[in-house]
């Protein structure tokens, strides 16, 4: 039997400590060049952490639809404080390797790659904020947002119609759903 090991909302782990580690590292005016290496090391998979977390926000939120889309929007209506958190956590992520880049230059000497695109993963955090969560507080409104993502159009929904025409079977029913029972 496999056993899924998902941590509660709101928990972390040490990926939340490590930014604020690197912080205290860089800050450190007795940095050795061991240190300075290490601080570089981990600022740099920080960032490449961070320049990720947009996709990995997408990803999830197109995950949540596809279930919503078979399961109902209600399964998916109790879990939007823990998809708040999770768009909260990936913003100070980004905000913190933000910071980290300058105090790693200043420190150790080293552009990190991949800072120059720091700032366009913030907006696109944001605009995931303003897509989502900003339009989603109740269940109507969540709703409204898996019509407006669906990703078939009406025109695409008639083109597959087109050319997947329902069994004969319904056809040949005799049953009027319309009827009232006796």
């Amino acid at each position: 039997m496999t056993t899924l090991n998902v941590a509660p909302p709101g928990s972390f782990g040490t990926d939340a400590m490590i930014p604020g580690v690197l912080e205290r590292v860089a800050d450190d005016p007795g940095l050795t060049p061991e240190k300075g290496t290490w601080l570089a090391s981990q600022s740099q998979q920080l960032v490449s952490r961070a320049l990720d977390e947009p996709h990995r926000l997408t990803q999830m939120w197109e995950q949540l639809c596809e279930l919503a889309y078979i399961a109902g929007a209600g399964i998916l209506q109790p879990y939007r404080p823990a998809i708040e958190q999770s768009y909260q956590f990936k913003r100070e992520n980004l905000a913190l390797a933000v910071k980290l880049v300058s105090r790693v230059k200043n420190a150790v000497g080293i552009d990190l790659v991949g800072a120059d695109r720091l700032p366009a993963a913030a907006e696109a955090i944001e605009r995931f904020r303003a897509a989502v969560l900003d339009k989603w507080a109740s269940l109507e409104d969540l709703e409204e947002l898996l019509v407006e993502s669906f990703p078939l159009s009406s025109a695409d929904l008639k083109i597959v119609a087109a050319k997947s025409p329902p069994p004969q079977s319904w056809y040949d029913e005799t049953d009027d759903l319309f009827e009232a029972e006796s």
